[in-house]
């Protein structure tokens, strides 16, 4: 009696449900078999036109330039490459180099004839080039760009960017469309910003000094960079802690966000102090905890005040130098690029420089007998919003930075470059 009411049951299943599954099998099959014919097209014939960069085995395709040499960008828009529509989903960013001008650019679209214009959100920024996330649903008809700006605009190129690159066997770039949006990494990410939106404005501050799974596995990776020394303000600009705190400042009184931020940041400098006394290693989300409210000082708070917390925290550290154990510390010392980059966010935002007009203030104040691996350089990195997903990013305040320290391995040079920062900013 059992067995044949399992058997009714199952047919009753199997008559209702086979036709929607099979209906969702076939939508995956198609949009499967469109991938498969937008590859194949993209490797066998829109690319041999093109300049391109491959990784080194030549088994993927990062990046495609769809137009090389200066141009005015005409004010209706311009034409992608014919059939740029059938390849584009299989990139992830629009890259533009300017020519000049690079800051007078308001907004990139997307546009095509009959369909809605598509703003493009901003991913990076540097002196000489932008990069925009593309949709992954556009249109499939001739696709044109347009640039938002009060002046003429001048281009020197355009090329569509795969982060991961397109593998050149499509079989293992399906596997790897179809595993990354359930990676580890994801997941925890989705979890950091649920936890974030959670939390009070105290228990955002408290948290920055508390080891947890996101500081282990994405703001202490954040600031890693493939080579060379770590960089603190890539930790800081990964924390959506930070973004939430700024978002909540942001709301309040000028005056009021700065005396906030400073006694943030007092309190943990007090912290950070107790903990150092312990004689242990500080650890790193202490470290954190102090520099991430020093960024928000530098939001918040007067390039004075700012100079004054910068100052009481290096005179401090100096003091500690002659310790004996201050060795085994040396990874809570002050980050001198996250103190540089602090200061030259201050002083751009003083005299109204743009990141091209900073770099050029940087060229001509740096001496020659320090060149020794050229001239620091400044990039235009992006704080999200605390919300801020890889498919809907958010940018909400672009921040500069110097990222490699090897322009400034010379003797002295650390210490001259900070003096001529201190005495733009308090003439």
């Amino acid at each position: 009696m059992q067995m044949q009411l399992f058997l009714t049951t199952l047919f009753v299943v199997v008559l209702f449900q086979v036709p929607e599954l099979f209906a969702r099998q076939t939508e995956v099959k198609s949009r499967t078999e469109q991938r498969r014919e937008s590859h194949s097209y993209l490797l066998k014939e829109f690319v041999l036109d093109k300049k391109c960069q491959w990784n080194k085995e030549k088994t993927q395709l990062i990046q495609v330039q769809l137009h090389a040499g200066d141009f005015v960008m005409p004010s209706d828009g311009y034409t992608l490459p014919k059939h740029t529509e059938k390849v584009i989903g299989l990139f992830d960013l629009l890259v533009l180099r300017p020519l000049d001008n690079i800051e007078d650019i308001k907004s990139v679209s997307l546009l095509s004839e009959g369909e809605k214009e598509l703003p493009l959100k901003q991913f990076a920024a540097g002196s000489d080039y932008l990069a925009f996330y593309l949709p992954r649903n556009h249109p499939q008809s001739p696709l044109k760009i347009s640039v938002s700006a009060e002046i003429e605009i001048k281009l020197s190129e355009i090329a569509i960017r795969s982060n991961r690159g397109v593998d050149t066997d499509f079989d293992k770039q399906l596997k790897r469309w179809r595993t990354f949006p359930k990676n580890r990494f994801q997941a925890v990410q989705e979890a950091f910003l649920l936890e974030t939106a959670k939390m009070s404005f105290e228990e955002l501050n408290e948290s920055l000094n508390q080891n947890s799974q996101a500081l282990r596995k994405i703001i202490v990776p954040a600031r890693l960079p493939s080579s060379g020394p770590s960089i603190s303000l890539r930790g800081i600009l990964a924390d959506r802690r930070v973004a939430r705190i700024h978002e909540l400042l942001s709301t309040l009184d000028k005056n009021a966000a700065g005396e906030i931020a400073k006694a943030n940041f007092d309190r943990e400098f007090a912290e950070f102090q107790d903990v150092w006394e312990t004689g242990v290693l500080v650890p790193y989300q202490t470290n954190h905890a102090i520099e991430s409210q020093l960024f928000l000082c530098s939001e918040f708070c007067s390039p004075a005040t700012v100079d004054g917390i910068l100052e009481k925290w290096n005179k401090w550290h100096e003091k500690e130098q002659v310790t004996k154990d201050y060795q085994f510390k040396t990874r809570a010392a002050p980050d001198f690029l996250l103190t540089a980059s602090l200061q030259m966010k201050m002083l751009m935002r003083k005299k109204g420089l743009s990141l091209i007009e900073a770099n050029r203030w940087v060229d001509a104040v740096f001496p020659e007998e320090f060149r020794i691996v050229g001239q620091p350089k400044l990039n235009q990195r992006w704080l999200m919003a605390s919300d801020s997903t890889p498919n809907r990013p958010e940018p909400i305040k672009s921040i500069p930075m110097f990222e490699s320290g090897d322009s400034f391995i010379a003797p002295g040079v650390k210490q001259f470059f900070l003096e001529v920062l201190r005495a733009e900013l308090h003439p």
